[in-house]
């Protein structure tokens, strides 16, 4: 895997070329994009990128591509990258391998849907492939993906839910930690202390999740202390109708998801 090249620079191609730096600087991260600002990004960010005139011109020289346009623009590529037969990763919302097939018929398709916190190397992303793809090239493409975090192997049919925990899920939980953050201020804390408390709490917490393995309800009962602040804290919580709001919260998104799929 000497170069993996992106087409569309937007800012989860460019999170997901960052942490491709960052692990194999070996790699050569090539690019086409008509937004020069976004080229140029990738020029100033990665000192082993190359940048294409064209597609066409893109796909001659590499094997593997990286699909990061917007939904509806993909349809107006698909001519120059319709005799493309390398493997072709997707990070297209809403748009099915089958879809794909259509303006990529020589390609082999993987499905992707990443999130933002692969700027960081912790991404949770589900992937889905395509017919025909043998061992060496799934550990290709694994190997890619998990440079940007976790990839998690899903059908195709279960990708509007992994939108709709990971994929939209970080700014479902960023809303939640201001909300911490907020009240946190309310008690008296400065918002500087807040951001820092709140913040490394939901860090702390996930670590000790994923890498103790440690069972949710086994770790809320370490910090309940009978009739102590916890507690406290849980008897609103749990008594308010939060499973309703998540619930509805991931079944709106996942329903667009959906809905997005449907105009493909």
């Amino acid at each position: 895997m000497s170069k993996i090249c992106f087409i569309g620079a937007g800012n989860m191609a460019f999170a997901m070329a960052s942490a491709l730096y960052e692990k194999k600087k070996d790699i050569t991260i090539g690019l086409y994009d008509i937004n020069p600002e976004r080229v140029n990004l990738f020029k100033d960010s990665f000192n082993n990128s190359q940048i294409y005139n064209s597609i066409e011109e893109l796909c001659i020289d590499s094997d593997f591509i990286v699909l990061a346009v917007k939904p509806q623009v993909i349809e107006s590529v698909f001519v120059s990258l319709n005799s493309f037969k390398g493997i072709a990763v997707s990070i297209i919302a809403g748009k099915s391998i089958e879809f794909l097939k259509s303006g990529l018929p020589n390609a082999k398709i993987v499905r992707v849907m990443p999130n933002t916190p692969s700027l960081v190397g912790a991404m949770a992303a589900g992937v889905s492939f395509d017919k025909g793809f043998n061992q060496v090239e799934i550990v290709r493409v694994m190997d890619f993906l998990q440079c940007s975090g976790e990839a998690i192997e899903v059908s195709e049919s279960q990708m509007d839910a992994v939108t709709g925990i990971s994929g939209s899920g970080p700014a479902f939980v960023a809303r939640i930690i201001q909300k911490f953050i907020n009240a946190g201020i309310s008690q008296g804390l400065t918002p500087e202390t807040s951001r820092k408390l709140a913040v490394n709490t939901f860090l702390g917490t996930a670590k000790l999740i994923l890498e103790k393995d440690m069972d949710i309800d086994n770790l809320i009962n370490m910090v309940s202390s009978p009739g102590g602040t916890t507690i406290a804290g849980r008897g609103v919580l749990e008594n308010s109708n939060i499973d309703e709001i998540i619930n509805n919260t991931v079944e709106a998104t996942v329903k667009k998801s959906r809905e997005l799929g449907q105009k493909c």
